[in-house]
């Protein structure tokens, strides 16, 4: 890997390892970043939608762009798109407040 590419990969390796790394931080300690803590009603909920979305972050990034036919590589990047998204939806659910009842 060399030139952009590899620079591009870099780079996202660091921002995946960004991501777990708080998300096991907000799992563990409840702790969550400065610019969302008054948004996250549910810090622990909000780390595991960080774990989930750096998972399915990863496997889109690193099966790398889409081929021009339907192949297996092809089916688990939008599978991790899919993933990707859900624990975006997990993050957001932990910005509602929980049940009461």
């Amino acid at each position: 890997m060399t030139g952009v590419y590899g620079v591009l990969v870099g780079a996202a390796a660091m921002v995946i390892a960004t991501v777990i790394a708080v998300g096991i931080v907000s799992v563990v300690t409840g702790w969550v970043p400065r610019w969302e803590r008054r948004k996250v009603r549910r810090p622990r909920l909000w780390g595991y939608g960080a774990l989930v979305s750096a998972v399915g972050m990863s496997v889109f990034v690193f099966l790398g762009p889409f081929d021009d036919a339907l192949s297996s590589r092809t089916v688990l990047a939008v599978a991790g798109l899919a993933v990707w998204v859900l624990g975006a939806a997990v993050q957001m659910t932990a910005r509602r407040p929980g049940r009461t009842a």
